[in-house]
Protein backbone atom coordinates (compact mmCIF):
# COMPACT_ATOMS: atom_id res chain seq x y z
CA UNK A 1 0.00 0.00 0.00
CA UNK A 2 1.34 3.88 -0.78
CA UNK A 3 2.20 5.42 2.16
CA UNK A 4 -0.06 8.42 3.74
CA UNK A 5 0.89 11.34 3.93
CA UNK A 6 1.12 11.28 7.80
CA UNK A 7 3.49 8.27 7.45
CA UNK A 8 5.67 10.64 4.98
CA UNK A 9 5.78 13.17 7.66
CA UNK A 10 6.78 10.94 10.16
CA UNK A 11 9.42 9.16 8.10
CA UNK A 12 10.90 12.45 7.17
CA UNK A 13 11.00 13.92 10.53
CA UNK A 14 13.07 11.01 11.54
CA UNK A 15 16.15 12.67 9.69
CA UNK A 16 18.67 15.32 10.40
CA UNK A 17 16.68 17.73 8.36
CA UNK A 18 19.59 20.87 7.56
CA UNK A 19 19.52 23.80 9.57
CA UNK A 20 18.47 26.98 9.04
CA UNK A 21 21.59 29.65 8.04
CA UNK A 22 21.16 33.04 9.39
CA UNK A 23 21.09 34.24 6.22
CA UNK A 24 19.12 32.38 4.20
CA UNK A 25 15.40 33.13 3.24
CA UNK A 26 12.68 30.86 3.24
CA UNK A 27 13.73 30.20 -0.71
CA UNK A 28 17.12 29.38 -0.32
CA UNK A 29 16.44 27.49 2.43
CA UNK A 30 14.26 25.12 1.46
CA UNK A 31 16.16 24.49 -1.86
CA UNK A 32 18.95 23.83 -0.50
CA UNK A 33 17.61 21.52 2.80
CA UNK A 34 16.09 19.54 -0.30
CA UNK A 35 18.97 19.63 -2.14
CA UNK A 36 21.07 18.39 0.28
CA UNK A 37 18.26 15.63 1.44
CA UNK A 38 18.71 14.19 -2.05
CA UNK A 39 22.22 14.21 -2.55
CA UNK A 40 22.79 12.43 1.00
CA UNK A 41 19.96 9.96 0.03
CA UNK A 42 17.85 10.54 2.49
CA UNK A 43 15.18 11.70 -0.37
CA UNK A 44 16.07 8.13 -2.87
CA UNK A 45 15.52 8.04 -6.28
CA UNK A 46 11.69 8.00 -6.75
CA UNK A 47 10.56 9.51 -3.82
CA UNK A 48 8.01 11.54 -4.21
CA UNK A 49 8.24 15.39 -3.20
CA UNK A 50 5.12 16.21 -1.59
CA UNK A 51 5.33 19.98 -1.08
CA UNK A 52 2.71 20.29 1.89
CA UNK A 53 4.71 17.87 3.93
CA UNK A 54 8.43 19.05 3.20
CA UNK A 55 6.33 22.49 3.88
CA UNK A 56 5.57 21.69 7.30
CA UNK A 57 8.72 19.73 7.67
CA UNK A 58 11.10 22.79 7.09
CA UNK A 59 8.39 24.67 8.94
CA UNK A 60 7.81 27.28 5.77
CA UNK A 61 4.27 27.80 3.30
CA UNK A 62 4.30 25.61 0.17
CA UNK A 63 5.66 28.90 -2.00
CA UNK A 64 9.33 28.17 -1.18
CA UNK A 65 9.32 24.66 -1.59
CA UNK A 66 7.15 24.55 -4.51
CA UNK A 67 10.01 27.21 -6.21
CA UNK A 68 12.72 24.92 -4.57
CA UNK A 69 11.16 21.72 -6.69
CA UNK A 70 11.39 23.81 -9.89
CA UNK A 71 15.14 24.61 -9.53
CA UNK A 72 15.43 21.32 -8.93
CA UNK A 73 14.18 20.29 -11.78
CA UNK A 74 16.78 22.93 -13.91
CA UNK A 75 19.72 20.76 -11.57
CA UNK A 76 18.57 17.53 -13.23
CA UNK A 77 17.56 16.42 -9.41
CA UNK A 78 13.58 16.28 -9.84
CA UNK A 79 11.74 14.89 -12.41
CA UNK A 80 8.00 15.55 -13.53
CA UNK A 81 6.06 12.08 -13.82
CA UNK A 82 2.32 12.16 -14.75
CA UNK A 83 -0.48 11.19 -12.22
CA UNK A 84 2.72 11.55 -9.44
CA UNK A 85 4.06 14.69 -10.00
CA UNK A 86 7.51 15.89 -8.69
CA UNK A 87 10.00 13.08 -8.03
CA UNK A 88 13.71 12.71 -7.20
CA UNK A 89 15.67 11.43 -10.26
CA UNK A 90 17.21 8.33 -10.65
CA UNK A 91 20.89 7.68 -11.26
CA UNK A 92 21.88 8.12 -14.82
CA UNK A 93 25.29 5.51 -15.62
CA UNK A 94 25.71 7.77 -18.72
CA UNK A 95 25.30 11.00 -17.17
CA UNK A 96 28.06 9.81 -14.13
CA UNK A 97 30.25 8.27 -16.91
CA UNK A 98 30.29 11.52 -18.87
CA UNK A 99 31.38 13.43 -15.33
CA UNK A 100 34.05 11.16 -15.23
CA UNK A 101 35.14 11.44 -18.10
CA UNK A 102 35.28 15.93 -17.69
CA UNK A 103 37.06 14.73 -14.54
CA UNK A 104 39.79 12.86 -16.05
CA UNK A 105 40.56 15.88 -18.72
CA UNK A 106 40.29 18.45 -15.90
CA UNK A 107 42.06 17.12 -12.79
CA UNK A 108 45.36 16.42 -15.21
CA UNK A 109 45.52 19.71 -15.98
CA UNK A 110 45.04 20.72 -12.74
CA UNK A 111 48.08 19.05 -11.68
CA UNK A 112 50.05 20.80 -14.56
CA UNK A 113 48.65 23.86 -12.82
CA UNK A 114 50.02 22.51 -9.49
CA UNK A 115 53.56 22.98 -10.48
CA UNK A 116 53.23 26.38 -13.19
CA UNK A 117 51.86 27.77 -10.97
CA UNK A 118 54.24 26.46 -7.87
CA UNK A 119 51.45 25.27 -5.72
CA UNK A 120 53.71 25.10 -2.04
CA UNK A 121 53.67 21.34 -0.02
CA UNK A 122 51.67 23.90 2.63
CA UNK A 123 48.83 24.51 0.44
CA UNK A 124 49.35 21.16 -0.78
CA UNK A 125 48.36 19.96 3.07
CA UNK A 126 44.94 21.20 2.76
CA UNK A 127 44.45 18.34 0.63
CA UNK A 128 46.00 16.07 3.02
CA UNK A 129 43.74 17.42 6.13
CA UNK A 130 40.69 17.10 4.18
CA UNK A 131 42.10 13.24 2.98
CA UNK A 132 42.50 12.42 6.82
CA UNK A 133 38.54 13.32 7.73
CA UNK A 134 37.55 11.13 4.84
CA UNK A 135 39.83 8.16 6.12
CA UNK A 136 38.01 8.58 9.91
CA UNK A 137 34.41 8.72 7.80
CA UNK A 138 35.19 5.28 6.09
CA UNK A 139 36.72 4.00 9.47
CA UNK A 140 32.96 5.22 10.97
CA UNK A 141 31.14 3.95 8.06
CA UNK A 142 29.64 7.40 7.75
CA UNK A 143 28.51 7.96 4.26
CA UNK A 144 27.06 10.96 4.35
CA UNK A 145 30.25 12.58 5.94
CA UNK A 146 32.60 10.60 3.47
CA UNK A 147 30.47 11.96 0.46
CA UNK A 148 30.52 15.99 1.31
CA UNK A 149 34.28 15.59 2.08
CA UNK A 150 35.58 14.22 -0.82
CA UNK A 151 33.28 16.95 -2.88
CA UNK A 152 35.21 19.38 -0.42
CA UNK A 153 38.13 17.37 -1.25
CA UNK A 154 37.77 18.15 -5.14
CA UNK A 155 36.75 21.87 -5.02
CA UNK A 156 39.82 22.83 -3.15
CA UNK A 157 41.75 20.76 -5.48
CA UNK A 158 40.59 23.15 -8.57
CA UNK A 159 40.61 25.71 -6.19
CA UNK A 160 44.47 25.07 -5.89
CA UNK A 161 44.59 24.98 -9.50
CA UNK A 162 43.85 29.03 -9.76
CA UNK A 163 40.99 29.39 -12.38
CA UNK A 164 40.07 26.41 -12.33
CA UNK A 165 37.71 26.75 -9.46
CA UNK A 166 35.40 28.46 -12.28
CA UNK A 167 35.57 24.81 -13.89
CA UNK A 168 34.61 23.41 -10.85
CA UNK A 169 31.70 25.54 -10.37
CA UNK A 170 30.36 24.48 -13.83
CA UNK A 171 31.04 20.65 -12.94
CA UNK A 172 29.32 20.70 -9.68
CA UNK A 173 25.91 21.12 -11.63
CA UNK A 174 26.44 17.18 -13.38
CA UNK A 175 28.50 16.05 -10.27
CA UNK A 176 25.50 15.97 -8.23
CA UNK A 177 24.74 12.00 -9.52
CA UNK A 178 28.77 11.29 -8.36
CA UNK A 179 27.65 13.11 -5.08
CA UNK A 180 24.53 10.44 -4.66
CA UNK A 181 27.18 7.61 -6.24
CA UNK A 182 29.66 8.48 -3.43
CA UNK A 183 27.41 7.99 -0.41
CA UNK A 184 26.25 4.31 -1.99
CA UNK A 185 30.03 3.55 -2.78
CA UNK A 186 30.63 4.51 0.99
CA UNK A 187 27.32 2.39 2.22
CA UNK A 188 28.00 -0.87 0.12
CA UNK A 189 31.05 -1.68 -1.90
CA UNK A 190 33.94 -1.73 0.85
CA UNK A 191 35.87 0.67 -1.96
CA UNK A 192 35.84 3.78 0.24
CA UNK A 193 38.89 3.10 1.39
CA UNK A 194 40.77 2.12 -1.46
CA UNK A 195 39.77 5.24 -3.25
CA UNK A 196 40.86 7.18 -0.70
CA UNK A 197 44.51 5.63 -0.72
CA UNK A 198 44.18 6.26 -4.36
CA UNK A 199 43.66 10.29 -3.48
CA UNK A 200 46.42 10.05 -0.87
CA UNK A 201 48.50 8.27 -3.31
CA UNK A 202 47.75 11.41 -5.72
CA UNK A 203 48.12 14.26 -3.08
CA UNK A 204 52.05 12.38 -2.12
CA UNK A 205 52.64 12.72 -5.97
CA UNK A 206 51.94 16.37 -5.99
CA UNK A 207 54.23 16.99 -2.93
CA UNK A 208 57.08 15.35 -4.51
CA UNK A 209 56.09 17.64 -7.46
CA UNK A 210 55.44 13.89 -10.00
CA UNK A 211 52.73 15.32 -12.17
CA UNK A 212 53.26 12.26 -14.12
CA UNK A 213 52.53 10.28 -10.99
CA UNK A 214 49.90 12.67 -9.21
CA UNK A 215 47.95 11.77 -13.02
CA UNK A 216 48.42 8.22 -12.56
CA UNK A 217 46.97 8.30 -9.76
CA UNK A 218 43.78 10.31 -10.07
CA UNK A 219 43.08 8.57 -13.13
CA UNK A 220 43.07 5.04 -10.92
CA UNK A 221 40.98 6.76 -8.78
CA UNK A 222 38.11 7.85 -11.94
CA UNK A 223 38.44 4.13 -13.38
CA UNK A 224 37.66 2.66 -10.01
CA UNK A 225 34.75 4.35 -9.22
CA UNK A 226 33.11 4.01 -13.00
CA UNK A 227 34.10 -0.05 -11.96
CA UNK A 228 31.62 0.12 -9.26
CA UNK A 229 28.84 1.32 -11.31
CA UNK A 230 27.73 -1.93 -12.75
CA UNK A 231 27.47 -3.49 -9.04
CA UNK A 232 25.38 -0.37 -7.45
CA UNK A 233 23.53 -0.92 -10.19
CA UNK A 234 22.33 -4.83 -9.11
CA UNK A 235 22.67 -3.59 -5.41
CA UNK A 236 20.04 -0.85 -5.77
CA UNK A 237 18.19 -1.19 -9.12
CA UNK A 238 15.41 0.85 -8.06
CA UNK A 239 17.82 3.90 -8.05
CA UNK A 240 18.85 3.97 -11.61
CA UNK A 241 17.04 5.04 -14.57
CA UNK A 242 15.99 1.66 -16.58
CA UNK A 243 18.13 1.92 -20.03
Amino acid sequence: MPESGREIEYKFRQRRIPKRRPSEDNRQYAYRAIREEILMLDLPPGERLREVELATLLCVSRTPVHDAIERLRLDGLADSVPNRGAVVSALNPENISNCLWLLDIFCCDVISSFFTNKVSKEQIAILNFLLAHVEEAVKENDSRRYARLITDFFQQFFTLGGQYNLVWTGLSRTYSDIYRLNVLIAESSGAASSLTYLLRQMTHALSERKSDKAAFYIRKWLLLTEKLIPQLQEDYPDYWINT
